[in-house]
């Protein structure tokens, strides 16, 4: 399996055309209907702005906020994984060349750890960058080779790995740990909701001491439509919980509301070929998925960003919406530049988010692109 295919975020390229927005209204419906003010919204929230462009045009690469306030841009894929790097400098707005990973890696993931440096993991490799020496430095590899993963920092500062290709699939998917301070990794319980492995696509949000891993892509084709919790506490799974779209989510986003609630946006479903304008809620309480007001169109393989407002900016595959979540309505935001999935987008210290590189969607296949753009709003919608 090519290295553009998964993420799994892009496994469904091979069904659905790349980067095309679907209207909501056109796709077989997999949640509730757009209400009537989402359809005929005409008003648009916050700014969009064409920001200094990436030396290297790049698509599923990292983007890391430094304590500093820079942003680490790391790997991506151009034709193949790439081990360059650069760092956007808030007080200059532009990119400089820093030094380049030890090994290439693309569809890999960056975690900022407590101590301030930042732990890429990929394919079978690990290594850690110190934003003071700006110099890389290898870590210890975990037992599984792994893209399309997700690594989640908890609360202890041990990172959690899950899922990923493309080893051999394996039913059981032995998800790690990482230790910093003793540069060691150890597997924790297998995860229990995907029976066919969960090589990419998935998501794993931290709330309330768990993390909830949600959706992806199984090993053998399928699309995930369950969840489970990983208790930091124990080391254990919860049992499975159903999606509210059942049917799979995979390439969605996912972002932990202010009420310790998780949100699911958009994604594709394999099984209904389409990629999906609905979003959903898990209940911190209660654990159960349920559908919230879904957006104007589908995307896939977009970027889901918590505002300091408390909404939330859903942006790629052709524009960008803010979900208002004490309203339970989407609104969009003014044009983007140029259609893209495969990007970053970063919450900066001012509030405003920086999207990165990415693909152009749309001509078959995933060509590079080093636009960069910054989106402003200085209220959530009344």
């Amino acid at each position: 399996m090519g290295l553009s295919m998964l993420r799994l975020r892009g496994a469904a390229a091979l069904l659905v055309a790349v980067g095309a927005a679907v209207p909501a209204a056109a796709a077989a419906q997999t949640g509730p209907p757009p209400p009537a003010e989402t359809a005929t919204a005409t008003a648009t929230v916050g700014t969009w702005t064409t920001g200094d462009p990436l030396r290297t045009a790049r698509t599923r690469h990292t983007a890391t906020l430094l304590p500093d306030g820079r942003v680490l841009v790391a790997g991506g894929i151009v034709t193949g994984p790439i081990a360059s790097t650069e760092i956007w400098s808030p007080s200059t707005g532009r990119w400089t060349a820093a030094r380049p990973m030890l090994a290439p890696h693309g569809n890999h993931t960056a975690t900022l750890l407590q101590g301030g440096k930042v732990l890429v993991v990929g394919e079978g490799t690990a290594e850690l960058f110190s934003p003071w020496s700006g110099r890389w430095a290898a870590a210890a590899p975990p037992a599984r080779a792994r893209i399309g993963h997700t690594a989640t920092l908890l609360p202890d500062g041990r990172v959690l790995v899950v899922g990923g290709g493309p080893s051999s699939p394996d039913p059981t998917d032995v998800p790690e740990v990482y230790t910093p301070w003793t540069d060691s990794w150890a597997s924790v319980q297998p995860l229990p909701y995907s029976p066919d492995g969960l090589c990419g696509g998935h998501t794993a949000s931290l709330t309330g001491g768990r993390v909830v891993v949600a959706g992806g892509g199984g090993c053998w084709g399928g699309t995930n439509g369950g969840s489970s919790t990983f208790d930091v506490a124990t080391r254990t799974w919860s049992t499975p919980a159903l999606l509210a779209n059942n049917v799979g989510r995979m390439n969605h986003d996912a972002v932990v509301l202010r009420d310790g609630s998780v949100l699911l946006v958009g994604g594709e479903c394999i099984t209904c070929g389409e990629f999906l304008p609905s979003a959903e809620r898990r209940n911190p309480a209660t654990g159960a998925w349920s559908f919230v007001a879904p957006m104007a169109v589908g995307r896939s393989d977009l970027t889901a960003t918590l505002l300091r407002s408390g909404a939330v900016l859903a942006a790629g595959g052709g524009g960008a919406e803010v979900y208002v979540p004490w309203q339970d309505r989407w609104v969009p935001t003014p044009p983007m530049g140029p259609v893209r999935r495969g990007h970053t987008a970063t919450l900066l210290g001012d509030g405003s988010v920086l999207v990165v590189g990415g693909h152009a969607s749309g001509d078959g296949g995933e060509a590079a692109i080093r636009d960069v753009e910054r989106f402003r709003i200085a209220a959530p919608p009344g």
